[in-house]
């Protein structure tokens, strides 16, 4: 009865599944087309705000700049096509592909690849037009400091003008002279006290709309990517860590013999069942088990120094199935130690820049040149946390090629990775840094004449330098998770 009931029902249960899928991927389809049509209606007013914005108003002024921005992107150009087709069609590219990368983000224990890219291609939809917002955003913090700084300019011109107007006529080379003395302001005007405040508030500007773009950004890929809380299976039957054997341990029993009820060695192998499962074998990363913010932050050292140095012995801590989305909070409390962290990694290498070349300026006053200091932070932050996005995808691929597919772990190891990405980066700066400095000494140019002359030159290799340091230090990072991943056993945690 049970059998035959079973027969029933499963053709049914899979008919209604396929019929939902296909419901959702035709949703989907109307969603990206709706999406496609947005972009194309809002890409030229987004990009007049962004360029335009800041400026003296009137209605002319607005006109004119709406009728050159429409005229970029609606005169046709190759092809007599329009700019915009081709911004929409390049558009319509990276949403699946940027979709693909964002799936390990979405992703839950035991859920399926495909299901988990549909999840984040709707997701990534929801977010395109708050994005637009964004680059609005960005873009208008670039182009404001340059108003700012125009309008100043036009305002000290238009005041020097009316101190000292044209004369009439040449007499004496009074016009000459007036033109000289013109010429002679409009050099020097940069370098006025109040062009130069206008600057450095335009940096500050600047900064902090690259700031502020990249927490909106987190924040609303933190929106869009949040996951339900998730339900731990069981991971029983484990995996034996030695020979990849299943394995099952009750608890023992008072009323039978342990030989019978509890099983202690794997039956394949003989290896100790113990060293294979948790509470000693596998205890997760050093950060989850950090209690307080302190102890989280020296968790993180911890968790760089096993990652870049102890890939296997790492591996066998870290816990596949976990459901928590910890992980996730390890890689925001990672990027926001990068804000202090960046302006220590800047005075660091400036001051390495000086030890090693004693002619170079000093360090750069925060108040008079902040842009170095503001510089780094967003570099960093966001470096680090594309290279966690590729990484989480390089992942997935990787899991798959194991056969091992499992999305969640492999956002999970990403996020774990964002701290030692950070290290590396900084560990590139400072190679880069010193080894620039070495080629220019004599024995640097002893070691530079021990190659062909082609390489002969300072600039030559300070480019292979930079090639050779840009390919070694990612790959270290990569062979070091490639470890930690083949080491992994999916049913013991």
């Amino acid at each position: 009865m049970t059998t035959a009931t079973t027969q029933n029902i499963t053709p049914h249960t899979t008919q209604t599944q396929s019929s939902s899928l296909i419901a959702t991927i035709i949703s989907l389809s109307i969603f990206y087309l709706i999406t496609l049509l947005t972009f194309f209606i809002l890409l030229p007013p987004i990009s007049f705000v962004g360029l335009y914005a800041g400026q003296p108003f009137s209605a002319s002024r607005i006109m004119r700049d709406l009728s050159e921005i429409y005229s970029f992107f609606f005169e046709p150009v190759a092809f007599n096509i329009p700019p915009i087709i081709y911004f929409v069609i390049l558009f319509a590219i990276l949403l699946p592909i940027f979709a693909l990368i964002l799936t390990p983000r979405i992703a839950a224990p035991y859920t399926s690849f495909f299901t988990t890219y549909l999840a984040s291609f709707k997701r990534t939809l929801l977010i395109t037009f708050p994005f637009y917002i964004i680059i609005a955003i960005f873009l208008f913090s670039l182009v404001l400091p340059n108003i700012l700084t125009q309008n100043t300019r036009d305002r000290l011109e238009n005041q020097w003008l009316q101190q000292n107007p044209r004369p009439t006529s040449n007499l004496n080379g009074k016009i000459t002279a007036w033109q000289a003395e013109y010429s002679k302001y409009n050099i020097n005007i940069y370098r006025l006290p109040e062009i130069e405040r206008i600057n450095r508030i335009g940096q500050f500007i600047t900064a902090g709309g690259a700031y502020l773009a990249i927490l909106l950004f987190l924040t609303l890929l933190r929106l869009a990517t949040y996951n339900r809380p998730y339900i731990l299976k069981s991971h029983w039957p484990a995996t034996c860590e030695q020979c990849n054997y299943n394995i099952f341990t009750p608890p023992p029993s008072t009323d039978a013999p342990t030989s019978q009820e509890h099983q202690t060695h794997c039956t394949e192998c003989g290896s100790e069942i113990i060293l294979s499962i948790p509470p000693i074998h596998r205890i997760d990363d050093p950060i989850s088990n950090a209690s307080s913010l302190p102890q989280k932050i020296l968790a993180l050292i911890t968790l760089t120094s096993l990652f870049l140095f102890k890939p296997t012995t790492l591996a066998k801590r870290l816990r596949i199935n976990d459901p928590s989305s910890s992980h996730h909070a390890h890689a925001r409390l990672a990027l926001a130690l990068i804000l202090p962290l960046s302006i220590i990694t800047t005075i660091l290498l400036f001051s390495l820049i000086q030890i090693l070349d004693p002619n170079t300026p000093s360090l750069p006053n925060p108040i008079i040149d902040p842009e170095p200091y503001l510089f780094f932070a967003p570099f960093f932050i966001c470096v680090t946390y594309l290279t966690i996005q590729l990484l989480a995808f390089f992942n997935s691929l990787l899991l798959f090629f194991y056969r091992k597919p499992n999305l969640h772990f492999a956002m999970k190891l990403a996020n774990l990775a964002a701290f030692p990405i950070f290290t590396i980066i900084n560990l590139y700066l400072t190679l880069l840094i010193s080894l620039t400095f070495f080629y220019a000494t004599s024995l640097g140019q002893a070691f530079i004449s021990l190659f062909p002359s082609e390489y002969v030159g300072n600039y030559s290799f300070n480019a292979t330098t930079a090639i050779v340091l840009g390919i070694i230090l990612p790959a270290w990072l990569i062979s070091n998770t490639h470890l930690i991943l083949k080491q992994s056993r999916f049913s013991n945690a």
